[in-house]
């Protein structure tokens, strides 16, 4: 007999949350993740907007939602932030 256990669908943000902020005792911040978006805003909004409404209620610091011209603007804007890690919302 298969038993089924009751879920709240909020239960895995909730531990992912905790992780945060067990991290954020450990480093003094949230983790961060950049966002690296390629190609025209109207196609890379999109999957910003969703990979940020994702993971801030999660617990993260999202950073870096602009748009760049080359792959070696949007890396040394990611090095200088400092991310634990990195999105790639493209075309």
């Amino acid at each position: 007999n298969p038993v089924l256990r009751r879920v709240r669908g909020a239960e895995g943000y909730e531990r992912l949350r905790a992780r945060a902020e067990r991290f954020r005792e450990l480093r003094g911040r949230l983790p961060r993740v950049f966002l690296l978006p390629f190609g025209t805003l109207a196609r890379y909004k999109p999957r910003v907007d969703f990979v940020r409404d994702f993971l801030e209620p999660g617990g993260f610091e999202v950073l870096g939602d602009r748009g760049y011209e080359t792959p070696e603007e949007g890396v040394r804007d990611a090095l200088g932030a400092e991310p634990e890690y990195l999105v790639i919302c493209a075309e």
